[in-house]
């Protein structure tokens, strides 16, 4: 399959999903999804462990700005973008399950796009086209951020559409196993993609299955293993940039050798002897 044809396939993959959702109409903001299994009160905090659990993604974070800033890493944009969401889902997240509601819901959702979006530019970067996927961060993130201040605005006058964010936040996750199977690259390893998207899903499944978990086990709940699956899902997200240092998109893929070359070099006979 050539690059056209490859493009053809993922904008056909790109244009189905999102023509269904714009034809389902207005998706409302379901009130019960602030309705979380674990409500305790601990240290006088409400909802402690879906509160507490979020201090795992500042470790993600900093451990990513940290390897922005050592290395000559510090030239990718999306390395930087995706570190910093990290820190502001600790944060934001953790306002946000203090009170579960609408508004504080913003501050959750706001910085997950961007790491969704710096996440989906990177995958394009090392697998499509580097100076595209390079170009495309900035247009992604601002694309994520809208669709929250979207929702947030409209929601105020009690018709909030979810819709632009669901694009955002779905269909990179879509797109991503498609593109993985589609291109090679000898920049990253295409196991640590597909790790990063179970995990993503198993986060998706703990927080469909919160008040099961919770009833089943009885001291944690399906959303604080979200969080948790979701920090260790961001967590190896970071193998992504261990390779991709400008320096090696420039260079070869690297060859092994099978055989070693082990012959020794030929030697002229000396003057006045026989050699047969």
């Amino acid at each position: 399959m050539n690059s056209a044809q490859k493009l053809c396939l993922i904008s056909a993959f790109i244009s189905i999903p999102i023509y269904l959702i714009c034809q389902h109409g207005p998706i409302i903001q379901d009130s019960a999804y602030h309705n979380f299994a674990d409500c305790r009160l601990i240290f006088c905090v409400p909802n402690f462990w879906n509160v507490f659990s979020n201090t795992a993604f500042l470790f993600v974070g900093f451990l990513g700005l940290n390897k922005w800033y050592q290395s000559s890493q510090h030239k990718q944009l999306d390395l930087l973008l995706f570190s910093t969401s990290m820190i502001l889902i600790g944060l934001g997240s953790a306002y946000y399950h203090l009170t579960p509601n609408n508004q504080t819901l913003v501050w959750d959702r706001l910085p997950m796009t961007i790491a969704f979006m710096s996440f989906f530019s990177c995958i394009i970067k090392n697998l499509i086209h580097k100076k595209t996927g390079e170009a495309l961060t900035i247009p992604f993130v601002a694309l994520g951020i809208i669709s929250v201040l979207y929702w947030a605005n409209n929601n105020s006058s009690g018709h909030g559409d979810l819709r632009l964010y669901i694009i955002v936040q779905y269909l990179p996750m879509l797109l991503i196993p498609l593109i993985t199977l589609l291109y090679k690259s000898s920049h990253i390893e295409k196991s640590d993609i597909i790790i990063v998207l179970a995990l993503y899903s198993a986060s998706k499944a703990f927080e469909f299955l919160d008040s099961q978990i919770f009833q089943f086990y009885s001291i944690i709940s399906g959303h604080t293993l979200k969080h948790l699956c979701a920090t260790i899902g961001s967590y190896w997200a970071l193998r992504l940039w261990n390779n991709t240092t400008p320096e090696n998109f420039s260079k070869p893929p690297t060859t092994h050798r099978i055989f070693k070359n082990t012959a020794k070099p030929l030697t002229q006979p000396k003057p006045g002897t026989f050699s047969s």
